[in-house]
């Protein structure tokens, strides 16, 4: 595919890449301590929190084409105020996602390099932060013509897993309900369903408004329908016993050619997102704040080593205080955004055009904070 057919599969592999990461592999072990039907349910929630959210945002963005991010977006139609919260929200996150990707990547690079490396655990780091920085330092053109064969891989990799577990899967895995642990499962799915960061990279490929509203429609519910999946495989195969980044788990129960594969989607699902959310940090700087390409680059690749270095490596918890506390004031910054932006006019959000929908969301998004501080 060339010029404008490749476009439009290039701009949903970006935003399906931003999505699917390590968030990903936190899910079993969240929705393995709930229960899988109320895992499930509260999936179908977030997803639906989160698909309002897109568009809303990808409305904003299709009136005012920028290179500016949120808070660009929040300066001129919110204020100075706005855009000092979402700078620290956008940054923040960012950095907490980065920090997750390296904890998680490095793993994943280790268990890869294991067969014909001996030091193969020391030599995860290095080898996972130098691939993706590449990715971040040479930018989007090179970013958005990886995403696709990524992404392409990152599913086929998620049904191979599935083929090989689905004799091993057993229904009594999947009953039960424990739903004093859903505030741990709400943040690590928040956190593993967001996409803002991509939508401005979404609309510079693709100019069609109807086409674009399908992109982000589609780009959210896919990611959705693979954790789903990628969930009922490792909870019905390892229970009670998920292990916290899901993979491991499944090793141990169907030997070293699953740890491999399952390796290799969080490999790909986290070098996809690392790629793109690094480049929107960078750009952050770069473009809001004005700093220069080398300087937003370095800061971007660097504060996530040293928090690294310092052993912050709990990435479970950095991805449930990300999605549901973070996540959750990017959510209504982008609603008060919307709405400013939308004043009088007529505009149907998903066949909505009342405004209580997004004080609903809004409202979800500061109880669900709560509730994760509360109950976490």
């Amino acid at each position: 595919m060339r010029g404008r057919q490749a476009r439009p599969v290039a701009a949903l592999a970006a935003i399906i890449g931003t999505i699917i990461g390590v968030g990903m592999f936190g899910i079993p072990y969240a929705v393995a301590r709930v229960g899988f039907w109320p895992g499930l349910l509260m999936l179908g929630v977030t997803t639906a929190v989160t698909l309002y959210l897109h568009v809303a945002f990808g409305e904003v963005v299709a009136a005012a084409p920028s290179t500016e991010r949120l808070g660009g977006y929040t300066r001129r139609f919110l204020g100075q105020w706005a855009e000092r919260l979402a700078n620290f929200v956008a940054i923040a996150g960012r950095v907490g996602a980065l920090l997750a990707y390296l904890v998680v990547g490095s793993a994943f690079t280790a268990t890869l390099l294991a067969p014909w490396i001996e030091t193969a655990r020391g030599a995860g780091f290095p080898v996972f932060f130098i691939i993706g920085a590449l990715g971040v330092w040479l930018g989007i053109r090179l970013v958005g013509g990886l995403e696709v064969p990524l992404v392409f891989l990152l599913v086929a990799g998620v049904a191979a897993l599935g083929w090989l577990a689905h004799p091993y899967v057993r229904l009594e895995h999947l009953a039960g309900a424990r739903l004093g642990e859903l505030p741990i499962l709400y943040g690590v799915l928040l956190f593993a369903l967001g996409g803002i960061p991509a939508i401005p990279e979404v609309q510079s490929l693709v100019a069609d408004r109807a086409t674009y509203r399908r992109i982000l429609a589609w780009g959210t519910i896919v990611p959705a329908v693979v954790y789903a999946f990628f969930a009922f495989v490792v909870v019905g195969v390892n229970g009670s016993a998920t292990s916290l980044e899901a993979v491991s788990g499944l090793a141990s129960a169907l030997g070293p050619v699953a740890a491999f594969i399952g390796a290799g989607v969080g490999f790909l699902a986290v070098l996809t997102s690392f790629f793109v959310i690094g480049l929107n940090l960078a750009h952050i700087l770069e473009y809001d704040w004005g700093w220069s390409r080398s300087v937003s680059r370095l800061a971007t690749l660097g504060t996530p080593v040293v928090l690294f270095g310092l052993g912050l490596n709990d990435f479970i918890r950095i991805i449930g205080v990300l999605g549901a506390v973070l996540g959750a004031a990017e959510g209504i910054l982008v609603l008060m955004l919307f709405e400013r932006w939308r004043g009088r006019r007529s505009v149907a959000l998903l066949g909505v055009r009342t405004r209580w929908t997004s004080f609903a969301v809004a409202f979800m998004l500061v109880a669900g904070a709560v509730w994760y501080v509360v109950g976490v």
